[in-house]
């Protein structure tokens, strides 16, 4: 739910969504529930499959809300949309998940392994930088879409209509 409100909120102080537009969110979960799912297999298995699906479909939320795409064409346009930029795309993921997640991950088991009946202390600690993660990424994914997706020409249009 913090995803898909972050995004929306997001798309709609860039003037690509306007508040009254269609909600979508049964969409948007519908969306993330199989891709989420096959990128946490693709992280468990090896990492780099997990970070590549998160690369390539980075942009689909925003795709599915804005050009109010199927979930099929969501993930397919943003498949195609980070081909020429996985750099970019792994770059930032890398940028905005190691610095939160590492860092937290680290001192979060130094806090359980040093006050053994103070875990949930330790759990906070790791799932705050975690979820800070997750935000970021998320208003990382509306910049990306707006650097990468096709420039909408309607000012051309009316002038030459």
């Amino acid at each position: 739910m913090a995803q898909y409100v972050v995004i929306r909120r997001t798309l709609e102080r860039a003037d690509l969504l306007d508040p009254g537009d269609k909600p979508r969110f049964d969409t948007f979960w519908g969306m993330n529930l199989p891709s989420g799912l096959a990128i946490l297999l693709g992280c468990i298995v090896l990492i780099v499959p997990g970070v590549y699906l998160a690369a390539r479909w980075m942009a689909a939320g925003p795709i599915l809300l804005t050009e109010e795409a199927t979930i099929g064409e969501a993930l397919g346009r943003s498949w195609a949309m980070i081909r020429g930029s996985m750099g970019l795309s792994v770059g930032i993921l890398l940028v905005v998940f190691l610095p939160a997640c590492l860092p937290a991950c680290l001192l979060g088991a130094g806090i359980g392994a040093l006050l053994v009946p103070r875990q949930p202390l330790s759990s906070a600690i790791r799932y705050t930088g975690m979820f800070a993660a997750f935000m970021i990424s998320w208003y990382a994914a509306v910049a990306i879409y707006i650097l990468l997706a096709p420039p909408q020409h309607t000012e051309f249009a009316e002038i030459f209509a």
